[in-house]
């Protein structure tokens, strides 16, 4: 069921993006592999905060069929010809559901055994309607086919987790920092559709083993696929061809005497009120030759941001509530969980979080 609320009062951080019109215009230098950077220079941004012109507003209420598909919270949402596939965040499963928010079922079985995982890490699909799963905890990835049964497993060498499949049926992985041997301390490896590792791109740089950051991954904007690294603070984006798969380009963000020293990034735990002081990437949403769209930690808080480069602007929204964070951006909307009554929703959305059921809300960018 989706409900249409025209003049909600959602949070100011994302609604001004209806408005905004972004050109896209960078410093740009070649690396030392010809692969063009493209320099955000932080501190001479000119910062606006983010307002909310009127804009439509939808929700769509997830109806689970059983308990077992009701979703504890909302780890990574994607859509695909017509299915929601759904990251359940607490218990590490995934789940489809229709465009209309009723649940369609389990994707595979939960277990040790052949074409079974133990938790999920991540998922992607491709053309056809085949969704891939990542099992870090198993270190393989499984395949299953439209009806949400599966049909290959392919043994993670080297180790990655966040996955992404490409136009030509190729996969992108976000390799693990734990690797050693050939691939040891390489960022992202390139499969191509039988699963053979042809190329590996970037280095993971200083990092906590202990830690991670962020949530999303790969993230395709349509022009480009996006990749943050989770393992580490980091500055900078790697943009793949969502065809291919490979390397495009390199987007760079100069924090100046902002970013994190180095010698903070070893000890996350020890060192969290210092790097709290500082600015650092926490996700990327979409990036295109129009616009870039993300999260970012300032001062320890989760904000949204859009940049217009041209224009020298950064327009940054209110503090994000974790528990009711975006999570994705699908077809020009922000995806948002809600899990909080506000006084603002349509009733049925009200009654829907009472009854401890979910509720996606969307925010059309035109």
């Amino acid at each position: 069921m989706i409900v249409y609320n025209r003049h909600s009062n959602w949070l100011s951080s994302i609604s001004i993006l209806v408005i905004l019109t972004l050109l896209s215009a960078c410093n740009k230098k070649k690396d030392s592999g010809k692969v063009v950077t493209e320099v955000i220079d932080f501190k001479h941004l000119e910062e606006k905060p983010l307002s909310e012109p009127k804009s439509n507003t939808c929700y769509l209420l997830l109806h689970a069929s059983n308990p077992d598909l009701i979703i504890g919270s909302i780890f990574k949402v994607i859509m695909n010809k017509g299915r929601f596939y759904f990251v359940d965040g607490r218990h590490r499963y995934v789940v489809a559901y229709d465009s209309l928010g009723r649940s369609i079922g389990r994707v595979g079985a939960i277990g040790k055994g052949h074409l079974e995982y133990l938790r999920c890490h991540d998922m992607a699909t491709d053309n056809h309607g085949n969704v891939y799963l990542s099992d870090g905890t198993g270190d393989k990835y499984i395949k299953y086919d439209s009806t949400l049964h599966a049909i290959a497993e392919y043994k993670a060498n080297p180790e990655g987790t966040k996955i992404f499949i490409t136009d030509d049926g190729f996969m992108l992985v976000g390799l693990s920092p734990w690797n050693v041997g050939e691939h040891e301390g390489r960022s992202v490896g390139l499969y191509d559709s039988k699963m053979n590792l042809t190329e590996t791109y970037g280095n993971i740089g200083i990092h906590d083993e202990n830690v991670c950051f962020g949530g999303t991954g790969f993230a395709n904007s349509g022009q480009y696929i996006s990749y943050v690294s989770q393992y580490e603070i980091r500055d900078d984006v790697m943009l793949f061809s969502p065809i291919d798969g490979k390397l495009a380009k390199r987007l760079v963000f100069d924090f100046g005497n902002k970013s994190v020293p180095d010698e903070n990034k070893t000890d996350i735990e020890k060192n969290e009120k210092q790097i709290e002081k500082y600015i650092r990437l926490q996700d990327i949403f979409s990036v295109t030759d129009d616009r870039v769209v993300g999260r970012i930690s300032i001062d320890g808080k989760i904000k949204p941001f859009v940049i217009n480069i041209t224009d020298e602007i950064i327009y940054i929204g209110d503090e994000i509530d974790m528990k009711e964070e975006c999570i994705a951006f699908i077809d020009n909307s922000f995806v948002n969980s809600r899990q909080i009554v506000r006084e603002h929703y349509p009733d049925s959305v009200k009654r829907h979080i009472e009854n401890n059921q979910t509720v996606l809300e969307f925010i059309k960018i035109y």
